[in-house]
């Protein structure tokens, strides 16, 4: 920030033996948090939408678009490879969104998921990305460049049945170790968390069971 007092400071001068006025230098301070001028953070969201149908989606990206959200990660979307998914991917195209989606299978209702990028976002400064389903319907990753740093952005959505989710943390656990070195954001609907006393709607417990939340967490630590 640039500071400039008004005021003038009084100098003597020995010769004359008069004061003359001379304006005060203006003082530079810079606070490295806020980054340089049209900088600020890279804003990441992550929602369960609950279906895609009735105008959903659109209400949802609208939303994410007028608060500049950069990436948005989806999950349980509903979308099944009956058509379904073709019309979310639409409905994101004309809303500004770059969609890359794992459709729901429709043996598992609650599937879907996607990574849907801001086209207008200025810190998403490539446009190469690839799609990786890691999870048939339930998590997908892709790799972009943020500021011209390549990250892998990885969205999940883990079973609320405890078998189910216990073998889905653990086939991501080898998914995850067969990848590259290349710096990770994953977000989502895990249905576990590592303390459950932080769960926002009640203490103690998830609604569901918080099995698996300790593998969960050793899995974000491994590979981070």
């Amino acid at each position: 920030t640039l500071t400039h007092q008004a005021c003038l400071m009084a100098e003597a001068s020995p010769t004359l033996g008069t004061a003359r006025a001379m304006p005060r230098r203006p003082r530079l301070t810079f606070d490295s948090t806020l980054g340089y001028p049209g900088e600020g953070p890279i804003r990441v969201a992550t929602y369960n939408i609950n279906g895609t149908k009735g105008g959903k989606l659109a209400a949802v990206l609208s939303q994410a678009r007028k608060a500049k959200v950069d990436i948005l990660l989806l999950q349980e979307l509903h979308a099944y490879e009956d058509g379904s998914h073709l019309r979310a991917h639409r409905t994101a195209a004309m809303l500004g969104w770059l969609w890359f989606a794992a459709p729901g299978e429709l043996g598992d209702p609650a599937s879907g998921v996607a990574v849907a990028i801001r086209e207008a976002s200025e810190r998403i400064t490539a446009r190469n990305e690839t799609l990786e389903v890691m999870l048939k319907g339930r998590c997908v990753s892709i790799k972009l460049n943020i500021d011209d740093i390549q990250y892998r952005i990885v969205t999940v959505y883990l079973s609320a049945q405890p078998g189910p989710r216990g073998r889905q943390i653990a086939e991501l656990d080898k998914k995850l170790a067969t990848l590259d070195t290349t710096p990770i954001i994953i977000g989502g609907d895990l249905n576990c968390v590592e303390n459950s006393t932080h769960d926002s709607r009640r203490m103690g417990d998830t609604p569901y069971s918080n099995a698996h939340g300790e593998k969960w967490k050793a899995l974000a630590r491994k590979h981070r």
